[in-house]
This record gives structure tokens, C-alpha cells and sequence, in this order.
């Protein structure tokens, strides 16, 4: 009800004037929402509704001075601002449609697994048209090819993927987010059985074969024994080692051992051995692990059981099955799978961010005017471009419009200067093309930026957000050279402070002493023994340890009474003393007793360097208060406390 209350306030007097500093206002709703964002409706009063004005009224102070000083327009903190925005704006630069078509399509394929074998023919995204137009070609003629060869053979004679001579072409099976989303698309749109391609990826064109769909496995919890083998085993190494883990399975199948011990005491992974043996979760696509480990684990039954003996590249394995996960429910997943879609580096990203770019330039009425970008690419670019050299400097030309978002124009001066930022030498390629692609990257940043630019006229929460982050890091920047930097460097200030304050950080009564903390009434006799001759204390802990390692700790100090058990139980004077007290046994040698005396500036640095920035803190807020007068409105700020019933 409490909140309630505010809320109406707000909503009847939006642009209230709650109090002025110098020439500027403070309004009712910017206070109000600030309020109850940082208290709990709980515990708001009266008097910490006016506890919190004091600190508003400070923090517009302080941040206005930063504006006065011109923080606001710093090059660091324009950038940081607009890394923030950027960040900020996220939740908004979506398309729901395509995020919910991506992400029902990825649940649909995370239900099955996929077996594919492909050939590609590698071709470079910025390739001239005509190397695109014969990497093409060549992959047409490699699917005909198809009709008169096996796949296998194809792909080991003529695939440009290096791996196609050992593996020919096989990927073995796959599922969601395992392979690029192109080739990942391209695979679950084929039937079993059925050839399909070209279609081009980021590394060329690729014909593919389906050989298997299978429903999804889950993922098992996996440990193992290992056993490893030389590089360059010869054939009776291999055996003898195949034996010895025939063995240890052979002790756990039986029962003679348990497979904890047999890890304990037999297996050369060093890095899973204290942990019994764990792998962890391993998932049936995950090529991370050899598949033929994979296969392994998925061919035990029970949970608990193990496998037969497995040989990878490292040695022989013998690996136990924990517990299974199925694929949970869409509901579950679909953050998961949301977050992998609003990845950069997953192409889905790409769908849902031109879907919004179509979005943006639909509702600002965006136009684009052809002939000026005629104009650009065949009368001022030039092969500098390609070059990786092109500068917007010096360069003459009529400086037409090439776009307009809402009434804000994008000029061919614009492009070019985008095109300085973004260029980078590109061997054989196509000028036109590179232009092309450079005009399509620069219209689609520059709808992004203007979305986010002008996000806050229709977002009012991002609005506030973006206003708390800029005033907020003001705050920060102008503090830390105001108080907290100041405090930590201004060392003569600080010494002053201290000179000034150190009356009240006073050491009590204290003793310079050596405590002998001693495990038996024996070891204590030994230890006064020791001293008395004068033995230096290394050589009295170590003439201890040798008798019993825990029989003796030594505390050396200056001590106040409270600090130690054994002090209130000795004279406070120079000298040495046997204590026993609570069934423990002491040897405490005082060497001076110390008046009271003020602590030094390095023993109070920490507590004395606070009270100082405190101090800095205050006389900073007097200086804002003298140079902006605060006069609040005591009119809105009683309209406002009616409605706090406390």
C-alpha cells in the first residue's frame, strides 16, 4: 500500500519540482523512483524519506560539478557510456518471432542426432565472384560424380577438408549447436539416405549424405581407469597392457576389488585419479572425448557397470557408467538455448538481428537513395579499399545522401569515414564486392546504433537505466579524484589528519614480550632451561620439534593484556615467568613494559585513511552547497511525506 501510495504521487505530479541547486531543478518523480528502488518498502519512515533526500540532494550536487567540469564529454567516458548503452539496450534489440521460431527449430533438433559425411570445396566469404563461380562449379561436378562413386570415395579423393584422407568425409553424428547453423540446417532438412548440396558456409560449399537419425541419447556420468601406452607402442606393449587392464576388470567384475581401489592404485590419469576416477557428464556428440569412448559408455547398461577394455591414442581405458540425463523439457532449456541463439558467434544471431534491423528501418521510415551510392562506387572508390589504406581526408566529391533514417541523413562522407574504421587488406579480392559488403555492414550499424540512440523515447526504463549508469559513473570518476584517490596520495594532508587525530587511536599498557606456548609442563622446564642459556629461538623451536613437532609455538610481539591468556596471569614488569593456567603451560620472558602511548601512522593506517576521506568527503559537499544553494520545496515535499503513514 505504502508503495502504492508513492506510485499515485508520482504519477499526479511527474515534473514536481522538489528543490533547486544553484540554477538547476531536482524533480519529484526522479527522487521518488530512486527512493523506493534502493529502500525496502518496510523500512521507509518519515525520517528516512528525509535521511534519503539529504544523500539525493548530495549525489545531484556532485554529479552536476562533474557535468560543470566537463566529465561527461571526456573521450573515456563517451566510449564507456556507449559500451553501456549498448549492453543496456540488449533486452530490447529483439525480435520475438524469429527468437521463438530459432528456438523451437533447436529444441526439434536437440531431440535427435544426426549421422552425416560431407565434401567441401574451400572458398573464402570475401572470394572474388568468379573463384565463388568455379568453387561452385566444382562442387556440381563432385555431385555428379556421386552417381558413378561411393561417398567415401569422393570425399577421400576430392574434398578439401584435410581431414576427408583418413576419416573420408565421416562426422560421425552430431546435434544442436555442434555444427555451424548453416551446415547444421542443411543436415536435419535431409532425409536418411539422401545427398544433398551444394549450399555454402563460411569455409566453402559442402555436399553432404545422411546415413543415420537417431533419437537423442542424454548425457552419462563417466570415470575411468587408465592405463597408458608409449608413443610408438609396438604390438607386444599394447597386449602386455591389454592383460594387466583385463586384469584390474576381471578384480572388479568379481568383486575381489572395488573399481575406487583399482583407480587408487592402478590408474595413470593423474588429473581425475584423486577423484576417483570422474570424467564427468560426457554427452554421446561431444568430440572432445575419442569416439570410441563415447560408444563404450553408451553400450553399459546399469549404472555402476563397466566396459570393456577401450583403446584411444593415449593407452587402454576401462571406463564405469554413473547416471544418466535425458533432455529435460523445452521450459527448462529455453533460456539455455536463447542464450546460445543471442551469441555473435552463432549465425542464428544473425537471423534475429537482421530481423530487427527490418524492423527499425520499417518503423523510421527508412529511405535509400540509390544514385548517390552509384555515385560512390564507380566515380570516388578506388582500390585502396582493398588495400586496406582508404582515407575520407582530402578526398573531393559531391557529398550526396545514401540514406535516411526518421529525419537523420547518412552521407557518402559518413560511409567513407565508416569504411576508414573498418577496412582491412583483403588479397584478390573484388572491389565492388568488398563495397558491397562494407555498404550492407555500415547501413545495418548505423539502423542498430539510431535504434539504440533513440531506444529512451519509447523505453522508459531503458531510459532510467542509461541515466542512472551515466550519473552513476560521474559520481564515481569525480569521488575518486575528490576523495578516495586524494585520501590514498595527498600523504602531507593525511599526516596532518593524523598529527591532529592520533589522541584518539591510543595503545594501552603494553609489554614487549616472547610467549612460549608449550604442550607439556616437560617441554616448559626444557624451554626456561634453553632460554637461560641464551639459545636463539630457532634453535629452541627446533631442539622442540625434534621431540614432538606440535610441542612448542612461539608468539613474539608487543602484546596489551587481552591479547594473550598467559599476561594476566605475570607481573607487569621485566622479567620471566612460568605459567600454567586451564591445564596449559606458558614461558613468558617481558622485555620492557610500555606505557600508553598514541598508535603510529603505518599501525592505524587503514582506519586513520577513512576518517580522513570522510573528513575530505564533508568539506567537498560544503563547497557544492556554497557554490549550488539548495532550496527545497517544502510544499511538494510535504504532499509527498502525507503519503508515508510512518
Amino acid at each position: 500500500m505504502l508503495m502504492f501510495a508513492g506510485l499515485i504521487t508520482i504519477s499526479k505530479a511527474q515534473r514536481n519540482v522538489l528543490f533547486t541547486y544553484g540554477s538547476h531543478n531536482a524533480y519529484l518523480d526522479e527522487f521518488t523512483r530512486q527512493f523506493y528502488k534502493n529502500n525496502p518498502v518496510e523500512s521507509i519512515t518519515k525520517d528516512t524519506t528525509r535521511y534519503y533526500l539529504n544523500l539525493f540532494i548530495n549525489f545531484k550536487l556532485k554529479v552536476q560539478q562533474a557535468k560543470d567540469m566537463g566529465l561527461d564529454t571526456a573521450s573515456d567516458f563517451v566510449s564507456e557510456m556507449a559500451q553501456y548503452r549498448r549492453q543496456l539496450a540488449a533486452p530490447y534489440m529483439v525480435d520475438t518471432s524469429a527468437t521463438e521460431m530459432l528456438v523451437n527449430e533447436a529444441y526439434r533438433n536437440m531431440q535427435s542426432e544426426v549421422k552425416v559425411s560431407h565434401i567441401m570445396v574451400a572458398i573464402s566469404p570475401d572470394a572474388l565472384p568468379k573463384d565463388t563461380l568455379a568453387a561452385w562449379n566444382k562442387a556440381i561436378d563432385l555431385k555428379n560424380k556421386l552417381k558413378l562413386e561411393s561417398f567415401d570415395s569422393v570425399a577421400k579423393k576430392y574434398s578439401e577438408d584435410q581431414s576427408a584422407l583418413v576419416n573420408k568425409g565421416h562426422l560421425g553424428y552430431f546435434t544442436a549447436f555442434d555444427m555451424i547453423y548453416p551446415f547444421e540446417r542443411a543436415a536435419y532438412s535431409t532425409k536418411v539416405g539422401d545427398i544433398s548440396g551444394p549450399f555454402r558456409t563460411q569455409y566453402g560449399y559442402h555436399i553432404i549424405k545422411v546415413w543415420d537419425k537417431r533419437p537423442a541419447r542424454g548425457k552419462r556420468f563417466a570415470s575411468h581407469i587408465l592405463l597408458r601406452l608409449p608413443q610408438n607402442a609396438d604390438d607386444n606393449q599394447i597386449l602386455r597392457t591389454k592383460e594387466k587392464m583385463d586384469s584390474i576388470a576381471a578384480a572388479i567384475n568379481t568383486g575381489k576389488s572395488t573399481f575406487e581401489a583399482m583407480v587408487t592404485e592402478y590408474s595413470e590419469d593423474f588429473g581425475t585419479k584423486s577423484k576417483g576416477g570422474e570424467i564427468g557428464w560426457v554427452e554421446s556428440t561431444n568430440r572432445q572425448v575419442p569416439e570410441e569412448l563415447r560408444e563404450a559408455l553408451y553400450a553399459i547398461k546399469d549404472e555402476g557397470g563397466i566396459s570393456y577394455p577401450v583403446k584411444t591414442a593415449i593407452g587402454w581405458h576401462l571406463l564405469r557408467r554413473g547416471d544418466i540425463e535425458m533432455l529435460k523439457p523445452k521450459d527448462s532449456l529455453y533460456t539455455e538455448i536463447k542464450k546460445k541463439i543471442s551469441n555473435p558467434r552463432d549465425e542464428r544471431y544473425g537471423i534475429t538481428r537482421l530481423a530487427v534491423i527490418e524492423r527499425i528501418k520499417k518503423e523510421n521510415n527508412f529511405t535509400e537513395f540509390k544514385d548517390a551510392y552509384k555515385i560512390f562506387a564507380e566515380k570516388i572508390a578506388d582500390t585502396s579499399i582493398i588495400k586496406g589504406t582508404w582515407k575520407e581526408e582530402g578526398r573531393q566529391y559531391q557529398d550526396a545522401v545514401l540514406f535516411r533514417l526518421r529525419n537523420t541523413d547518412y552521407k557518402i562522407s559518413d560511409f567513407s569515414k565508416f569504411i576508414e574504421a573498418n577496412q582491412q587488406p583483403l588479397a584478390n579480392a573484388d572491389l565492388q564486392n568488398t563495397i558491397d559488403q562494407l555498404y550492407t555492414s555500415y547501413v545495418e550499424q548505423s539502423v542498430w546504433d539510431f535504434e539504440i540512440e533513440h531506444l529512451g523515447e519509447k523505453q522508459e526504463k531503458y531510459r532510467h537505466l542509461v541515466e542512472e549508469y551515466h550519473d552513476g559513473i560521474l559520481l564515481f570518476n569525480l569521488s575518486e579524484k575528490k576523495v578516495w584517490n586524494k585520501g590514498l596520495t595527498d600523504t602531507t594532508g593525511l599526516k596532518e589528519y593524523y598529527e591532529a587525530n592520533k589522541h584518539r587511536f591510543m595503545w594501552g599498557q603494553r609489554v614487549e614480550a616472547r610467549i612460549y606456548e608449550c604442550k607439556t609442563e616437560e617441554v616448559c622446564k626444557n624451554v626456561k632451561k634453553w632460554v637461560k642459556k641464551e639459545y636463539a629461538d630457532t634453535t629452541i623451536s627446533r631442539m622442540a620439534h625434534e621431540i614432538d613437532p606440535l610441542s612448542l609455538a612461539i608468539k613474539i610481539g608487543k602484546f596489551q593484556a587481552a591479547d594473550h591468556p598467559a599476561l594476566s596471569s605475570v607481573k607487569w614488569k621485566k622479567g620471566k615467568y612460568v605459567v600454567e593456567k586451564e591445564g596449559k603451560h606458558y614461558f613468558v620472558v617481558i622485555k620492557e613494559v610500555l606505557p600508553e602511548q598514541p598508535k603510529t601512522l603505518s599501525e592505524i593506517r587503514g582506519p586513520i585513511t577513512s576518517e580522513y576521506q570522510g573528513m575530505l568527503e564533508k568539506q567537498w559537499i560544503e563547497e557544492l552547497k556554497s557554490k549550488y544553494p539548495v532550496t527545497v520545496n517544502q510544499a511538494t515535499l510535504d504532499s509527498f511525506l502525507s503519503t508515508i503513514p510512518r
